[in-house]
């Protein structure tokens, strides 16, 4: 299965990744950083059991909460989901995310989704449940108010626009993705880079959307030849002039960097739009490369990405939240799940 609207371009032909001893050193290796949480994204992470369930346990006991996001597609039996429910509960998982809309019922029938909720229920609600789908004609109301009444309160539901992202981005028109004017106001930091992102081979990336551009974009930072590179590969992006733009002045203010128009008052269907198929376009990547290799511009943002002291503990903040300068580890230690 290949859905129309997945924004990581997964698919039957990816690649199966890296052996499971080393993604569970990865995760330990996030663990010993100071990270929260972990999130195993797909395709559909349920076709690898034998890979999520340990993954699920290695980040439990190095004190990670561990989550994915399933389109469900194992519900359709009902003893098969009564024991998965028993297994990610088993394993420690924190958090399973349903895709509930139109673009997967198409694939995966309702009962799937009122078998898993059932067995959910059934089983003491053991993790958080949440449903997310994609908004306006692609909803599916009543089928979640079915699960909803089912859960009887212990769920959640979010929903967003779909992200013209990988696959999304060739389907754009027959997915209808119209988008909307970025405003102004919308020259901000970005916060999507807090969290490294490698993908099944083991590239670097700023962001989630950054597999997408594949591995000659200036959002990859290069190939972790192994768990053990992992310190020196974090260290390297948060040193990484193009990740620190990113952060400080974000994809508007880059492209005001640049010369190139910012699209202010055009239509894009989110700044990952804007920042992908704008700012990172083939024509801009030499250029990006050259200008923040200029070292007076390196030096710039370096004075002010560390510009103001963290609120909790005075050190060098890094991050932004809620008006809050902070940071690296009282960001991550500011996330509760």
């Amino acid at each position: 299965m290949e859905c129309i609207h997945c924004g990581s371009s997964s698919g039957p032909n990816a690649s199966k990744g890296p052996p499971l001893a080393w993604c569970e050193r990865f995760v330990e290796k996030l663990a010993s950083r100071g990270f929260r949480d972990m999130e195993i994204i797909g395709g559909e992470p349920m076709h690898r059991p034998e890979v999520l369930l340990p993954l699920i346990r290695t980040a439990t006991t190095a004190g990670l909460a561990a989550r994915f996001t399933s389109n469900g597609f194992w519900g359709e039996n009902r003893s098969v989901c009564d024991r998965s429910i028993k297994q990610l509960s088993d394993a420690g998982l924190k958090i399973l995310s349903l895709s509930i809309d139109k673009l997967h019922t198409a694939n995966v029938s309702h009962q799937s989704f009122l078998n898993i909720a059932h067995s959910f229920r059934e089983a003491g609600f053991p993790f958080a449940l949440r449903i997310y789908g994609f908004e306006g004609e692609w909803e599916e109301v009543d089928l979640v108010k079915e699960i909803k009444a089912v859960c009887a309160g212990h769920i959640s539901v979010f929903t967003s626009r779909i992200l013209p992202i990988g696959r999304a981005h060739e389907n754009a028109a027959r997915l209808k993705l119209d988008g909307w004017e970025i405003p102004e106001e919308d020259n901000h930091p970005c916060h999507s880079v807090l969290f490294p992102v490698v993908d099944a081979d083991q590239y670097w990336y700023l962001c989630a959307n950054g597999p997408t551009q594949g591995h000659n974009s200036p959002l990859c930072i290069g190939k972790m030849s192994g768990p053990d590179k992992f310190d020196e590969m974090l260290d390297r992006q948060y040193h990484y002039p193009i990740f620190r733009a990113i952060r400080t002045i974000g994809p508007l203010g880059m492209l005001e960097l640049l010369g190139v128009p910012t699209g202010v008052g055009e239509k894009h269907n989110s700044v990952c739009d804007l920042c992908l198929h704008r700012l990172f376009s083939p024509n801009n990547t030499p250029r990006l490369r050259a200008l923040f290799a200029d070292e007076d511009i390196s030096k710039s943002l370096s004075r002010h990405f560390q510009s103001q002291p963290c609120s909790m503990c005075g050190a060098s903040s890094w991050w932004q939240r809620s008006g809050e300068w902070l940071c690296s580890d009282c960001y991550l230690n500011s996330f509760e799940i």
